[in-house]
């Protein structure tokens, strides 16, 4: 009995020591303090027990813990908390502006949510939070220690790693270092920082069980059972309460919500000749035309008779056969020429003078969009329906600066220093234009509206473009171990952090223009840690003013780059141009540094071209020439030279090339000043072959060395024969020629071609052709038949009244009989072809003609559409060098516009869900694959990346608001608005 009272007084008392730990506050409002942004102090013995809030005595207190800790109501209206009113009020301030960042994904801001819900409200504090520092005799909270579930902490960070933030993640603006990771993400909450709204540092334990833990109290050494905080975590995937839809598909890529996979896509689309098979409508037009052809050869090849005694093929039309009919004609053509040589020429150039005065009405096109889509085309009108629909887009200006190989790292104050002065004159550059000074406030992009700056990319306008802003970021403190020089603490957290607005020195990281610079536009480079390396830095400038203010703003901004000196870095830039239009009259024409550069490049086109057609006219004179001295005096050595006839086919050939360009320009259509050039040399180049066929045809049958005494029968005779063998040839070369010509052009009824630069050129080639042909039969052939005379004459070609005596006329003719008299164009006959008829000879020239073929065929399929843009300009120029740099640093491009016409009912629920990306979505909405595609980094063929903005999106947000922050300001995060 006695060992039995024993034991029950042990156990008595075990149970008075042993008791159960009721859960406390351990941190409340301050005494004294009405800022709901304050700290916490920790709690004494008047604050240790929850306050009982009940929705019919305190509703705006209950609503606002219903708001965003819904968990923490009873089931009676009624809920027991740790925070104030004045504690509830600026957590719930504080989550609404974190609704900007994570709201949209729901589940991860219920997460989010409960965390700092049950940090800052929670009645049962004292099981998992512990006060560890405090300071002043308020005893404000310095460092907590706050115990969390790691079930609980990793389902938070899943749930919120994959949310998007505009272009980049949202934890990137939650993490330390910039680098999305789950010690990052937590340490950065932990961290106290009040222009981030976290107002006590917390040591988060990241705990997997509830633990036993020993605690002295007072004066007494209880047992205890230590609690954790541990609440369901909500996946992205699923609905974080009735009325919310689950995360979508671009912030929740679970298994069943995977992003878009393209690794194993093939990339298509680029090159110009494929295996593919073609449309049915190319196939058939491509057969149409090979029947055509074939019909037409059997018609003159087969359709056609023997006869008995005459050698060749004829075909019953009229007297004879359709060759010697076409040639009978051409025999009467050279007749009337020969007998009135002066009234062809004279039409000729009565046709000419008519054809070349349309040119007083040329222009040349300018604009890139009227030279690589038609004006039915499919981009032209897109184009249209943009413009009309948005306006046109914003003007802009580049400067690249890149640091020379001896300076050091980016983070050079003289370096800043310099491009502080630089933006500074950009933005003081003005130019007088009508009876006002413009300068770039008055035609700049401004987002936020007049009243802020203009939206410059520039690494200056991380500091709001202004030097003494960024001198009054100063070095770092003395003594101070974490921080280097903040001027470059500052620049390193706004490129990791562009949205902050507060660092370590106290200054935003928005531009002037109240708006984030993304580090992308100013650095070349492309990961974040790569921007601390840049070597190239960026400034980006967007004009959206009157297009006849900018034009006249951009030619001054030219001449000033042009003559601009920087010492700690070379520099590239470019600007845009256009043409100014009144009165439906070009008043002016400012070609701005692109079209100047184009300029350059065709005054060095023509050039090039004007040596070609000299060369092409050296080498005509050169070759159809004899040469040999039959008298002392030097004029007997022109005799036989061909000069005149040289000179004049050259001469046609660019006339002809005016004719066709001034008849399209009396129809109102034009091309580029490239295509003029090279129209000029390609016609040139065709067209020199018809006075080569004219002029060996008679030589080759030695009618170019006349007797003494030879009749002009004779002589007429000789010419004759000439013109009636070769204009044939020359009238098929011309039709076989411009009919391909016009094949490209899309003359009817040949198929058009969709881009007007090549269509505008062949057709203009084509017609050109024609008129080179026509002036060939009224000019060439006059002008032929005089040098022929003269030359079976033995009359000099510069002095005509010098003539060579008969006996040398006689000695030139046993000379050309016997074979010793020869011109440079029989080497070709004397040398290459005999070479060429040798067996070894023939069987390489087809094993290399062979592999030729089968090489160009081979890289054909590997060709590409479009060159370079660098090619557009010659190598000295300075845009080949911008445009160089921008292929190397810069990782943004153009903007990309997708664009949805029809009559659609926007109102209605379903047909929102087929395009917006928000929670609740479609799986497969349009917005849905834009945002996959651009964020998808898994496929070397996808050029889409970087932010998705979504009107719908936008609109759906601003219609049903979680948050009550409606935009920023650039000094604070955000500004709020109330409804009066």
């Amino acid at each position: 009995m006695r060992r039995v009272m024993r034991i029950v007084s042990v156990l008595f008392l075990l149970l008075i020591h042993f008791r159960q730990y009721h859960s406390e506050c351990v941190m409340t409002e301050c005494d004294g303090t009405e800022d709901k942004n304050h700290p916490p102090c920790k709690t004494n013995i008047s604050s240790i027990a929850p306050i009982t809030v009940i929705r019919s005595k305190n509703p705006d207190y209950f609503n606002r813990i219903e708001k965003f800790c819904s968990h923490l109501i009873l089931e009676d209206h009624r809920s027991n908390v740790c925070c104030t009113e004045n504690q509830i009020q600026g957590m719930t301030d504080r989550l609404s502006n974190a609704v900007a960042i994570l709201g949209s994904c729901p589940s991860c801001f219920d997460n989010f949510a409960k965390l700092w819900c049950q940090f800052t409200c929670s009645p049962d504090q004292s099981d998992f939070m512990t006060v560890v520092e405090t300071s002043g005799p308020l005893k404000i909270v310095e460092r907590i220690e706050f115990e969390v579930s790691r079930d609980f902490t990793e389902g938070l960070y899943d749930s919120c790693k994959s949310v998007w933030f505009g272009n980049d993640l949202s934890l990137h603006m939650l993490t330390t270092d910039g680098k999305v990771s789950y010690n990052n993400f937590f340490g950065f909450m932990g961290k106290k920082n009040p222009t981030q709204n976290i107002p006590v540092n917390t040591d988060f334990v990241h705990s997997a069980n509830e633990v036993i833990k020993t605690n002295k109290r007072k004066f007494l050494s209880n047992w205890y059972i230590q609690k954790i905080m541990n609440l369901p975590i909500t996946p992205c995937h699923k609905s974080a309460g009735p009325n919310l839809p689950a995360c979508g598909v671009i912030d929740c890529p679970s298994n069943s919500y995977q992003l878009l996979d393209l690794s194993g896509a093939e990339r298509l689309g680029k090159k110009v000749f494929t295996t593919a098979f073609l449309k049915p409508e190319w196939a058939l037009q491509i057969c149409g035309c090979i029947a055509l052809t074939v019909g037409l050869v059997f018609v003159l090849k087969y359709s056609c008779h023997r006869h008995p005694t005459v050698d060749g093929c004829y075909m019953d039309i009229g007297k004879g056969s359709l060759e010697i009919q076409f040639e009978h004609l051409c025999e009467q053509y050279a007749t009337k020429v020969i007998a009135h040589p002066w009234k062809f020429v004279l039409l000729g150039l009565l046709i000419a003078a008519f054809c070349c005065s349309g040119n007083s009405k040329f222009h040349s096109l300018t604009n890139s969009i009227d030279q690589a889509s038609s004006a039915k085309g499919e981009t032209r009108q897109d184009r249209k329906i943009f413009f009309d629909t948005f306006g046109p887009t914003h003007r802009i200006e580049q400067v690249f600066l890149t640091l020379p190989p001896s300076t050091g790292t980016m983070f050079n104050m003289p370096l800043f220093e310099e491009m502080f002065t630089l933006v500074n004159n950009i933005k003081n550059l003005s130019v007088v234009y009508g009876t006002s000074t413009i300068k770039l406030d008055d035609i700049c992009y401004k987002p936020l509206g007049e009243k802020r700056g203009c939206a410059i990319m520039s690494p200056t306008n991380y500091f709001q473009n202004n030097w003494e802003t960024f001198q009054n970021a100063g070095p770092a403190n003395e003594g101070d171990e974490e921080l280097d020089d903040l001027h470059w603490e500052h620049l390193k957290y706004c490129i990791k952090n562009p949205l902050t607005v507060s660092t370590y020195s106290e200054m935003s990281c928005f531009g002037e223009f109240g708006g984030p610079i993304e580090p992308s536009l100013v650095f070349g480079g492309g990961l974040c840690f790569q921007y601390y390396g840049a070597r190239t830095f960026m400034i980006t400038i967007l004009l959206n003013g009157d297009e006849g203010k900018c034009i006249e703003w951009e030619a001054e901004f030219m001449k000033m780059m042009s003559k601009y000196k920087m010492k700690n870095a070379n520099f590239t830039f470019m600007t845009e141009s256009s043409i100014a239009v009144c009165n439906k009259t070009i008043i002016r024409v400012i070609i701005v540094l692109i079209q100047n550069e184009l300029q350059v490049a065709v005054e060095t086109d023509k050039i090039v071209s004007v040596a070609a057609c000299a060369a092409v006219l050296l080498w005509v004179f050169t070759m159809l020439g004899t040469y040999h001295w039959p008298e002392p005096s030097l004029l007997s050595a022109l005799v036989h030279h061909k000069l005149l006839i040289s000179v004049s086919a050259v001469m046609i050939n660019v006339i002809s090339v005016w004719c066709s360009i001034g008849v399209f320009s009396l129809f109102d259509v034009h091309a580029t000043d490239n295509a003029i050039v090279v129209l000029f040399f390609v016609i040139t180049c065709i067209g020199i072959n018809r006075i080569f066929v004219t002029i060996r045809t008679f030589q080759s049958n030695g009618h170019c060395y006349g007797l003494p005494n030879i009749s002009d029968r004779e002589i007429n005779h000789r010419i004759t024969d000439t013109m009636r063998r070769s204009i044939p040839i020359v009238l098929t070369n011309s039709l076989i020629c411009s009919t391909c010509f016009f094949l490209a052009g899309g003359v009817p009824p040949y198929v058009s071609v969709s881009m007007p630069a090549v269509e505008v050129f062949a057709r203009h080639a084509g017609l050109a052709i024609l008129f080179d042909t026509a002036f060939y039969l009224l000019v060439i052939l006059p002008l032929f038949q005089y040098d022929a005379r003269r030359e079976m004459l033995g009359k000099c070609e510069i002095w005509p009244w010098y003539e060579i005596s008969d006996n040398t006329k006689t000695d030139i003719c046993m000379q050309v009989s016997e074979g010793t008299l020869r011109s440079p164009v029989d080497w070709f006959k004397i040398a290459i072809a005999p070479l060429l008829l040798y067996r070894v000879c023939r069987v390489c020239t087809i094993i290399v003609f062979s592999f030729t073929l089968a090489c160009s065929l081979f890289w054909t399929l590997k060709l590409e559409y479009g060159f370079d843009q660098t090619m557009a300009f010659s190598k000295e120029s300075y845009l080949t060098n911008h445009f160089k740099n921008m292929n190397k640093v810069l990782n943004t491009g153009p903007q990309v516009f997708f664009i949805v016409q029809g009559n659609i009912q926007w109102h209605e629920p379903k047909i929102q869900n087929k395009f917006c990306t928000l929670a609740g979505c479609d799986e497969n909405s349009m917005g849905n694959k834009i945002r996959s595609l651009a964020y998808a980094e898994n496929y070397e063929g996808n050029y889409l990346h970087g932010d998705v903005n979504i009107w719908l999106d936008s609109y759906l947000q601003f219609m049903h608001p979680r948050g009550s922050c409606c935009k920023t300001d650039g000094k604070h995060f955000c500004e709020y608005y109330r409804t009066v």
